[in-house]
């Protein structure tokens, strides 16, 4: 089976890696192995587009599984594709199974089923292209992908919308020699053997909103504070809304560990000093710590509901600026990793910023209190 040359063993300790790795794959109509999780099996996914007799062939060989078609709802609801009926409280979102109307034999040769996979893809698609039930079984993603579901074949459709930029893709079930589903390791050794790149669902989740922070960096400016000179580098998710702010003091991307304080918005508390926000000063502490170490990020992490907005249904008790949720929580690792800052000294109270932040590729080398009048923790 065709799969990536050059592809090395040691890119499979890199989630980053992974997921370029893989989105290089299908953009250049090459298979790629995408992985559910430790209790998940595994499938070779090829974008739509590339789905052609001789990479359906190969999947059916080397793979041995099921062969299906990733769709979004979207297009689902455009072929007219109903869900089956499901029993046992499983949901795997499988719709009733389809053949191309022209062009097709039998329709289980692998050019009859890359054939129905060009017309379900096709733009100007209808219903009536496709008869019912058929050798090629669609399945509907979740709306969101990944961001939604990190399923699979949410992943398998990211993965090729971010390659090619049509939102489908052909996967199928790898199996070993006696039939099994393999697990993560004899996994890795089939796609070193096969040549092919290695990507988990979550890998793509994070690529994906990696990509989107990446593209979303708005604005950079520097100014001075009473702390000395800050760069200011802002974030907007989805090109709307408010922004995500970091103010950086010094080079941080030199290798050392930043100093690095995430503080959850709070109008109410940071500029007019509500006693509801806990205890008060948090942000000018903060600065003033980042500053003193000459090497560091305040990460300024915008909240729903905590600027001025809140006011229209009446003030409310905002919570502490410790208070991040886990949307906020992976954006601020995103985001340090963005600024080239890979492990930091965290000004934390919540132990939980220093475990989100690990999750998410930040080492975390030491925390102290962010509360002006603690002592080190």
């Amino acid at each position: 089976m065709p799969g990536v040359a050059g592809y090395a063993q040691e890119e499979l300790s890199d989630p980053a890696a992974r997921y370029a790795a893989a989105v290089d794959a299908l953009e250049a109509g090459r298979p790629a192995v995408l992985w559910g999780g430790e209790a998940e099996g595994g499938d070779v996914v090829v974008a739509a587009p590339h789905a052609g007799p001789e990479a359906i062939a190969a999947m059916a060989v080397h793979a041995r599984g099921l062969i299906r078609l990733a769709l979004t709802p979207e297009r689902c609801d455009e072929l007219g594709l109903a869900l089956l009926p499901v029993t046992g409280g499983r949901a795997p979102g499988y719709t009733v199974s389809v053949e191309a109307r022209r062009g097709v034999a039998t329709g289980i040769s692998a050019a009859d089923r890359a054939r129905t996979i060009a017309v379900a893809i096709a733009p100007d698609a209808r219903p009536g292209d496709l008869v019912r039930p058929g050798h090629m079984f669609p399945v509907r993603t979740a709306a969101g992908g990944t961001s939604e579901r990190c399923g699979r074949p949410e992943a398998a459709v990211d993965l090729a919308r971010a390659a090619t930029g049509v939102p489908a893709a052909a996967f199928c079930h790898i199996l070993d020699d006696a039939g099994r589903e393999p697990g993560p390791t004899e996994l890795r050794r089939f796609a070193l053997r096969q040549g092919m790149p290695m990507v988990s669902a979550d890998d793509v989740r994070r690529g994906l909103a990696e990509a989107e922070l990446e593209m979303a960096l708005c604005s950079e400016t520097s100014f001075d504070t009473e702390h000395g000179r800050f760069r200011a580098v802002v974030f907007r998710k989805s090109g709307a809304g408010a922004g995500h702010v970091a103010l950086v003091r010094g080079d941080v991307g030199d290798g050392r560990a930043a100093l690095v304080r995430l503080h959850g918005e709070c109008v109410l508390g940071d500029v007019f000093h509500s006693i509801g926000c806990g205890s008060p000063g948090r942000l000018e502490h903060g600065l003033a710590q980042v500053a003193e170490a000459g090497c560091g990020v305040l990460l300024y992490l915008a909240r729903e509901g905590r600027g001025l907005d809140e006011w229209e249904s009446g003030p409310k008790a905002p919570p502490t600026a410790e208070v991040l949720g886990a949307a906020e929580l992976e954006a601020a690792a995103l985001i340090l990793r963005r600024l080239g800052v890979t492990s930091v000294r965290l000004l934390a109270d919540d132990p939980g910023h220093a475990a989100a932040l690990a999750a998410h590729g930040v080492r975390v080398l030491g925390r102290r209190a962010a509360e002006p009048s603690s002592s080190a923790a």
